[in-house]
Parts: C-alpha cells; sequence; structure tokens
C-alpha cells in the first residue's frame, strides 16, 4: 500500500535455515558452485571489485585440465586456458561468456585459446575450439565484447586447430 512503513529485523539466517530443516547454499556443492558464479555475476553487474571472493570461490570450482603447449602463428600466440580462474579472466577481460564453457573445458570436450600479440601479450581474441573424435575444428573466434574477430586471429585460429591435429584425442 502506497505510505505503508516498512519495518526491517534482523534474523540470523543460520537459525532460520536450521529450524526448518534446510542447508546454506554454501553447504550443498551443487549450489555453492552456482552461488559462486551468482556474486560474481551480481558484483560485476553492481560494479563492484570483490576480486579477492571471485578468485577463491572460482578455484574452489575444480581441478586444471591438461592443454597443448601455446602456438605461435606469424604476430600472434595462442595460449590456451587450463583452469577456471584463467576462463573466468579471459571471459571478464574480453566481456564475454568464455566461463559459460568451464564444464566443457573441464571434460576434454572444448579447449579455450586467448589470442594475443606475441610481443606484448595483448589480448586480441578469444579462440574456441571442439574437439571431433578425429580432430579439433575452430568453433568461434570473438574479440572484445562478442565482436567478430579480425581476419588475421580468425586464420591464426585455424592454423592452430590444424596444428592440434590429433592432440588429446582418444
Amino acid at each position: 500500500a502506497q505510505g505503508a512503513a516498512i519495518v526491517y529485523t534482523p534474523v540470523l539466517l543460520g537459525g532460520i535455515f536450521q529450524a526448518t530443516g534446510n542447508a546454506s547454499p554454501a553447504e550443498v556443492p551443487a549450489k555453492a558452485r552456482y552461488l559462486d558464479i551468482d556474486l560474481a555475476r551480481w558484483a560485476q553487474a553492481w560494479g563492484r571489485k570483490c576480486e579477492a571472493i571471485e578468485r577463491a570461490t572460482l578455484e574452489r570450482q575444480g581441478r586444471s585440465w591438461p592443454t597443448p603447449d601455446d602456438i605461435q602463428v606469424n604476430d600472434l600466440e595462442v595460449r590456451f586456458i587450463a583452469s577456471a580462474v584463467d576462463l573466468y579472466e579471459e571471459g571478464r577481460a574480453m566481456r564475454h561468456c568464455a566461463f559459460d564453457y568451464l564444464k566443457d573445458c573441464q571434460e576434454q570436450a572444448v579447449l579455450i585459446g586467448s589470442i594475443r600479440k606475441a610481443q606484448t601479450g595483448r589480448r586480441e581474441a578469444t579462440a574456441m575450439f571442439v574437439r571431433y573424435p578425429e580432430r579439433w575444428a575452430v568453433k568461434q573466434v570473438k574479440k572484445f565484447g562478442n565482436r567478430m574477430a579480425n581476419p588475421s586471429a580468425v586464420i591464426a585460429a585455424d592454423a592452430v586447430a590444424n596444428a592440434l591435429g590429433r592432440w588429446g584425442v582418444p
């Protein structure tokens, strides 16, 4: 109702969880994983910095995974991403959704590569490579903000897919 007063009453949320037989999301592994992602997204949406919390929660997200060595093509270098923290950082730096592929990376169905200037390390694009039964192929190459990558980055990604050959393919 218009003009109604709101009275705030502090409560112990843990006590409510205990009284109702519920558990804190942090105590349920599946909920905790989502909570970590959700907190990072809210922090970003509100323009808040909580990098220490983000890093700690991402590190709990799981192990690193095997990746090939970095590959240089002309003046560009593809650095393969091998951890949740690095995947999150790539998505954050490039303002796109690379982190959404965490599970695929952990299962080695996908490789994500940060395409950078070899001399300076400046990010140019991010490439996604998908594993097929006999080879790796480029699925997408995007630059900052999910925009279409420059032709040189696309050419480099294609060359890397060819160089990968059967790497990691059973």
